[in-house]
């Protein structure tokens, strides 16, 4: 009945649910599940949740399964061995009707979709890079290339000619494909020199890494291109605790366009979390529905966008020494 059983009436259905209401009954999702039937959960498994990329997707995410009739049922963690556990845990416990993959190890993808596992959807990840198995998985990207492109090119035009990339985790997507582009970019316009350095995803690490520039006396690029908002803030603030000043002496650049970003006046790239969400339920629902077909892995993007503001323009003063 619960599941809009159509050989119960209308009639019949609501005095039923008036009664449920009445007594506060709630029903057994996780039991519907080993009975085979749907549970109105979507499994969400990500490594991290400590920038505001993880934090903004989930809400998306929430915003898009809710009118669905789903529920999120959400887990962490970073190590590979328990992410695969976990994710195996939701694409054959009966928990969950279906899955999402946030930002996974590429190393994910040396383990096997099973036969009989729910629809599961990758988010900042590539399947095609695994074996046969991960050919009818669905994914949704976003265009690093473009994007990183844009942001060399407001540098040079600034007049930055010496950069320097902070990578992201050295099997993270996304950082890969960041710092490929990167280099690409740089080499693409004469005068100018970069080097990826890695890597720094969180505040704490962003900080520690200026500080072990300040120890070291190393001397600061131009520009710091950084993996990401949550990064370049702990940079930034670490910077300016060593008396340099942003962008006076050096330029910094985010990536995401989290929440704070703008507050710091931080230039970075803008992704639409909210379209991510809404292309990797979107899928996910489509899979829904169709189970049993026999469909190829569709691969989706999402374009980003330059935000230039106060941190990656050229300083007009002498730089502090």
């Amino acid at each position: 009945m619960l599941q809009d059983e159509p050989r119960v009436s209308p009639t019949t259905r609501e005095r039923i649910k008036t009664i449920m209401a009445e007594l506060r009954y709630k029903p057994n999702l996780f039991a519907r599940g080993l009975k085979g039937s749907r549970t109105g959960l979507i499994g969400v498994l990500s490594r991290w949740i400590e920038s505001g990329f993880f934090a903004e997707l989930l809400r998306h995410l929430d915003d898009e399964v809710k009118p669905r009739g789903g529920r999120l049922l959400c887990s962490f963690t970073p190590y590979l061995d328990e992410y695969v556990e976990q994710w195996r845990m939701f694409a054959q416990g009966g928990q969950v009707d279906g899955v999402i993959l946030i930002a996974p190890s590429q190393d994910l993808f040396d383990h096997s979709v099973q036969p009989g596992d729910v629809p599961t959807v990758v988010c900042c990840a590539d399947p095609g890079l695994g074996g046969p198995s991960w050919a009818r998985v669905d994914s949704v990207n976003i265009q690093n290339a473009k994007a990183m492109d844009q942001l060399i090119e407001h540098l040079f035009q600034q007049g930055h000619r010496r950069l320097v990339h902070i990578a992201g985790e050295d099997r993270n997507l996304d950082s890969v494909e960041r710092a490929a582009a990167f280099e690409r970019s740089v080499n693409a316009r004469d005068g100018m020199e970069g080097s990826v350095e890695g890597g720094a995803w969180t505040v704490q690490m962003g900080h520690e890494l200026i500080t072990g520039y300040v120890e070291c006396k190393r001397p600061l690029p131009d520009a710091f291109v950084v993996f990401n908002d949550t990064a370049a803030l702990g940079m930034i603030r670490a910077l300016r605790e060593a008396g340099y000043r942003v962008p006076g002496d050096v330029a910094v650049t985010g990536w995401d366009n989290d929440a704070f970003a703008e507050v710091a006046g931080l230039t970075t790239v803008n992704l639409s979390v909210a379209d991510m969400a809404r292309s990797a339920v979107g899928l996910l629902f489509d899979r829904l529905g169709r189970q049993g077909a026999d469909m190829r892995g569709r691969r989706e993007r999402i374009d980003l966008s330059l935000c230039i503001r106060a941190s990656g323009l050229r300083g007009t003063e002498p730089r502090a020494t």
